[in-house]
């Protein structure tokens, strides 16, 4: 616990974190109030002027989520759908419409964003051997037999039941759940009147508004190569989500290859290619979870060229430290890293 709490501070400080001000009352609030829960498996903190209220209301909506979209909680929506094979589970309203949501992305994608990945991250185990497990390599056979239990299609949603088509199959909503759990507590913190404050939900930050003195927040991009605090760049946001993806966050080494967290779900294998991390900037904390990781897995040549047909906003950096901007919200990033090289 004291190596996790002592990388999440490291991480916080590669944010700007200035002041915050609640709208039509900061005197009321008092001070700036930042509060910290464990759930989904990250990290999550809100810093804002408002009352400790607020702050419960959104530790509770979070820690509820994770209750709810967890697949490691046996009584969790998902996990209850990943222990009834072909039979179908019964979810909630809410949990059925994110599925939706999850499929209509793996769909958009061509299958490269893929929900029902969940066989193979339990084959590799990759948090298991990057936390000091003994690093192994999956046979091809047990890579071939997890294979046949992944395939987005075989999901169906229909009304408020889940149904796999196939045996053996089970669901992870790890690649969109944070990014929907920071869209709810965003929700929240304007209905309860927060007009500056930032949220950070793992990898994913959502500036609301301006400091309190008109200028806005500056976002630091983490620079995949160094400490969780240090970063290549900043930009300036305002009411937008800023969310990253990469080979750097959970990943294990072994004769010199490096194999990380996101799966390709057509090789059964983790995503290898020219990509270190990729960083989109949008409007919705789930789409940038899913934007993050499919165009990571995509590599830049066929990411970039997604990105301008789909007017997405991204930056990329690869492992040669090149650093690549596509799209207007990127327009006001600034290198600062004398490590890598600026190619726009």
């Amino acid at each position: 616990m004291k190596r996790i709490f002592a990388a999440l501070t490291a991480l916080t400080l590669v944010f700007a974190l200035a002041s915050c001000a609640e709208n039509g009352g900061s005197e009321a609030a008092g001070r700036q109030r930042t509060a910290t829960v464990f759930a989904m498996d990250t990290f999550v903190t809100v810093t804002a002027y408002c009352g400790d209220e607020t702050l419960e209301k959104v530790g509770r909506l979070v820690t509820e989520l994770d209750g709810r979209l967890s697949r490691t909680k046996a009584d969790s929506d998902i996990g209850r759908l990943n222990a009834s094979g072909t039979d179908g589970a019964a979810v909630s309203g809410e949990t059925a419409a994110l599925l939706k949501e999850a499929l209509a992305y793996c769909a958009e994608s061509g299958g490269v964003f893929d929900i029902t990945v969940a066989p193979l991250t339990d084959l590799w185990d990759v948090a298991g051997k990057a936390a000091g497990g003994s690093p192994t390599l999956p046979s091809s056979d047990e890579i071939a037999d997890a294979m046949l239990r992944v395939g987005y299609e075989y999901l169906t949603v229909e009304g408020s039941e889940a149904r796999f088509s196939c045996d053996g199959m089970s669901c992870d909503l790890g690649g969109i759940a944070k990014g929907y759990a920071a869209d709810k507590a965003v929700e929240l913190l304007k209905a309860d009147g927060v007009s500056s404050a930032l949220l950070q939900v793992g990898s994913s930050i959502y500036v609301l508004g301006e400091k309190p003195d008109g200028s806005a927040y500056t976002v630091g991009v983490r620079d995949p190569e160094g400490a969780a605090s240090e970063y290549i760049g900043t930009l300036p946001l305002k009411d937008k989500y800023i969310t990253s993806s990469g080979d750097y966050e959970r990943y294990f080494e072994l004769d010199g290859a490096r194999y990380c967290h996101i799966f390709d779900a057509f090789t059964g294998l983790p995503v290898d290619n020219d990509l270190r991390s990729v960083t989109v900037v949008t409007d919705s904390g789930a789409r940038g979870d899913y934007l993050s990781t499919a165009l990571f897995c995509l590599g830049l040549e066929n990411a970039v060229r997604m990105c301008r047909e789909e007017n997405i906003s991204a930056l990329f950096i690869t492992k040669d430290r090149r650093v690549y901007t596509v799209g207007a919200d990127f327009e006001a990033f600034t290198l600062t890293s004398g490590d890598y090289t600026y190619e726009n």
